[in-house]
């Protein structure tokens, strides 16, 4: 299963491509979200994810 870390500054689309998109179906998981880059590097460096988007 691919780690995937979802970063954008509008909660709102944050929340819409979280809860919007059956990520399991694509060997995906969310493991991380970010609402600004600073927290989006730390994220990265801490879980490894194959994906940040």
């Amino acid at each position: 299963m691919l780690k995937v870390i979802l970063v954008d500054d509008e909660t709102t689309i944050l929340e819409g491509l979280t809860n919007s998109i059956d990520w399991a179906a694509f060997d995906m998981q969310v493991v991380g979200r970010a609402k600004d880059g600073v927290l989006a590097l730390e994220l990265i460096k801490n879980l490894k994810p194959d994906v940040f988007y």
